[in-house]
């Protein structure tokens, strides 16, 4: 499925499955102090009901990539062929940075609080073109619960910054900035813009 707004929007007060994106990496090239590419294929379903599944893809249609979040690192995702959206989380205060690297899109997630990520990001190099970065919001503590938020970037528009679609799916999990090995309600579903602002610490 296309994971744009209009898809999403079904999942509203239903359950998101993304267990299987604590799995270990198909791609896990680490970068010392240059981001760290750690990506994974994946594939989305959407029941009758509206509960979202995140699977590891083997092969398929519509097929995307999940960028797996490490703590202090800078992390990101080159899309493959064929694969037309993106997805990253948890974000609690992360940033998400969207562009082009040497002719492909990219997505990453820079890991915040502390200036790790954000120096391991500032040493890219060449071949890198940032078209948007976005604070995705603090998570609100609760009791039991907690708040984060998914990601999916949709470019079945075309690769161009003009064409990039942006859903964040806020969810309640048992761990504070993580991802449960269960289904997790889903609180709210809201499209957000692609910023250009890149000089956000």
């Amino acid at each position: 499925m296309r994971p744009d707004y209009q898809s999403l929007s079904k999942c509203f007060c239903q359950n998101i499955d993304a267990s299987d994106t604590n799995a270990k990496p198909k791609t896990r090239l680490l970068g010392g102090n240059t981001p760290s590419q750690i990506q994974s294929p994946m594939q989305l379903d959407i029941d009758e009901q509206g509960n979202l599944t995140m699977k590891t893809a083997t092969g398929g249609w519509q097929q995307g990539m999940w960028v797996h979040y490490e703590a202090a690192k800078a992390t990101y995702g080159i899309a493959q062929p064929g694969q037309m959206w993106a997805a990253s989380g948890p974000f609690s205060g992360c940033h998400l940075s969207i562009g082009i690297k040497s002719g492909s899109i990219y997505v990453a997630h820079i890991a915040k609080p502390g200036d790790e990520a954000e120096q391991q990001w500032g040493g890219k190099g060449n071949g890198w073109e940032e078209w948007g970065r976005i604070k995705i919001g603090l998570a609100k503590q609760g009791d039991p619960v907690y708040h984060s938020s998914i990601v999916f970037v949709d470019w079945f528009g075309g690769a161009s910054p003009e064409n990039i679609k942006i859903t964040r799916v806020e969810y309640l999990s048992q761990c504070m900035g993580g991802i449960d090995n269960a289904p997790m309600k889903v609180r709210e579903v809201k499209q957000i813009p692609l910023i250009k602002a890149s000089n956000w610490k």
